[in-house]
């Protein structure tokens, strides 16, 4: 037998709703989305979102996070894994917002940072 998934847009937009009631108007939804929504298709489910008013998103790294940026999605954007020094201009450019692990990487991040003047 092959495996399939069957995903429901109208059940992803009613929990959505619903949690967006339960919780009001003082806090926002965080929709979790990383490793391609697993599997759901992390850019379409994005818009998807977008569309019900869904203004902020958490990605495992800045490879998803571009990739929703270079998609069109206006929303907030999160990595939850550590963005790299290297890749802090790119974070900048596409307003990612980075996780910090440790002090450590606070430092190196704002070392690099100064480095492109950025703040």
């Amino acid at each position: 037998d092959r495996a399939w998934m069957e995903i429901s847009l109208d059940a992803i937009e009613e929990n959505y709703r619903r949690v967006k009631h339960d919780i009001g108007d003082k806090c926002r939804i965080l929709a979790v989305i990383k490793a391609n929504a697993y599997g759901l298709g992390a850019v379409y489910l994005a818009k998807f979102l977008e569309g019900l008013g869904c203004e902020f998103f958490a990605v495992a790294c800045i490879e998803e996070a571009v990739e929703l940026r270079d998609a069109g999605v206006k929303g907030n954007i999160l990595t939850l894994g550590p963005v790299l020094p290297e890749h802090l201009e790119i974070a900048c450019e596409k307003d990612i917002i980075t996780t910090i692990i440790s002090l450590d990487h606070a430092e190196k991040l704002s070392a690099r940072a100064q480095q492109l003047g950025l703040t």
